[in-house]
């Protein structure tokens, strides 16, 4: 009997289509930028400040993203960077996970591509176009040939990575002529990489630098964020912070943010993944509180619009992180995340009703001219709480006492007048005599009362 081997390797067109088929454009260069800052990571100690330059023309049908974040080395191209799917081993806290999203990247943005890269020790270019590419056989076996062009060339920029993809594809091309495409994408790298820009690393897109204002929650005498901090995994390798708060009443900044390893996978969510429920099986008006009463989270309404959710999630292998294979969401069936899922839900289930009673005092306080509670809070940088190891959510609003409303009365009066009441009243400045007529006013209308 013959023992033979059956070839059963893929033929790259079918690999190619495979790979790119369901990735995003946006989820593509976001991964090619996810490169930028894993170098980064990994050279912050030289590279101070780490810049990502992209930029495109339709026109001249070209791609592309430059960073000054150390480059990599020549082995690494060679027996790592290029291959499709790596060994597991990575640098601590990247996110790099299978070792397919530059090459994924590049074929979903065009089809021929240049990637020059310069070290303090190397400095070359890997290059292919892709129809080349797909037509080189082993002369002898007739075997696809899974490689790329490598050159050493002198290259003058500062040490890091220059990618540029000409010959764009289609749905690159569909996609950068919307405007509104482009300004999503923008939206998308500020939200993803928000714990960046602004320390540490400067992101452009032709020529326009993206900056972010840093995620605030609000804090009073009364009022204080939730934290709570967790290590799991066989060894407690994963890092675990869940913050969550009250922000300003805007119900397209509410819901659930995740973080991994720095980059914001989740934003803004209020969806059944993040523990929302999808509907109230009551009526409106009273769906909410009858899904307090049986300890179910309820669906989002405009009463949570002030709720802040954030949760990061570090660790050195990023394998171990929950993300899709794309980074673009969660795998909701990870067992890390199937934890902190839970514990979202709990922190929801002590949060919302309090912020459903803040709600209804704000209102109570404005029909009655008296001052909200919203106007005590005070602003403070999620960042900072990142330091607590735990802290009880607090919302007392029996602690908070509404006072009346003060309403300015504009009064005018000559100067004579000013100076003399001055005198009667013996005030020295134009707001004790304010302060004085004030009194006065009160004293008389109590003894008018009296009489």
């Amino acid at each position: 009997m013959n023992n033979l081997l059956v070839n059963s390797s893929p033929s790259k067109e079918f690999f190619l289509n495979m790979i790119t088929k369901d990735v995003t454009v946006e989820s593509s260069i976001l991964d090619l930028i996810d490169n930028s800052i894993d170098a980064y990571k990994r050279e912050r100690e030289k590279t101070k400040q780490g810049i990502i330059e992209i930029s495109y023309s339709i026109a001249d049908d070209f791609f592309s993203i430059n960073d000054n974040c150390g480059g990599m080395s020549k082995e690494i191209a060679v027996n790592k960077a290029f291959r499709f799917g790596n060994e597991r081993n990575r640098d601590a806290g990247t996110l790099g996970m299978y070792g397919i999203g530059m090459k994924r990247s590049i074929f979903k943005i065009g089809s021929n591509f240049v990637v020059e890269s310069k070290t303090d020790t190397d400095s070359y270019k890997v290059y292919m176009n892709r129809d080349e590419w797909m037509t080189l056989k082993d002369e002898k076996t007739n075997d696809d040939i899974w490689k790329f062009h490598l050159d050493d060339v002198d290259l003058s920029f500062d040490n890091g990575v220059h990618i540029k993809i000409e010959k764009l594809s289609d749905s690159l091309k569909t996609y950068l002529k919307m405007r509104n495409n482009v300004e999503t994408l923008r939206e998308k790298v500020r939200n993803a990489y928000r714990e960046l820009l602004g320390n540490g690393v400067v992101i452009s897109i032709n020529g326009e630098k993206i900056h972010y204002s840093s995620e605030t929650l609000y804090m009073a005498s009364f009022l204080k964020p939730y934290v709570n901090t967790y290590n799991i995994g066989r060894n407690n390798e994963i890092a675990i912070k869940i913050i969550a708060g009250v922000g300003d009443p805007s119900p397209k900044d509410a819901g659930w943010d995740i973080i991994c390893n720095g980059r914001a996978v989740i934003q803004k969510d209020r969806t059944e993944l993040t523990g929302w429920e999808s509907s109230y099986d009551l009526e409106e008006e009273n769906g909410v509180d009858e899904a307090f009463q049986g300890k179910i989270i309820p669906a989002f309404h405009n009463d949570f619009a002030r709720f802040r959710g954030y949760v990061y999630i570090d660790c050195d292998d990023p394998n171990q992180l929950p993300l899709n294979t794309t980074k673009d969401s969660i795998d909701q069936q990870h067992f890390v995340y199937q934890f902190i899922f839970q514990e979202m839900r709990n922190a929801m289930r002590y949060i919302l009703p309090k912020l459903r009673r803040l709600q209804e005092t704000i209102r109570d306080c404005k029909k009655e001219s008296k001052i909200p509670p919203n106007e005590k809070f005070q602003e403070q940088k999620v960042t900072a709480y990142l330091a607590s190891e735990k802290t009880e959510f607090k919302l007392e609003l029996s602690e908070y006492h509404a006072t009346e409303k003060a309403i300015r009365i504009p009064l005018s009066l000559d100067e004579k007048t000013v100076k003399e009441w001055k005198i009667y009243f013996q005030a020295e400045t134009n707001k004790a005599l304010g302060e004085e007529i004030k009194k006065f006013v009160q004293e008389r209308l109590i003894t008018d009362e009296q009489l």
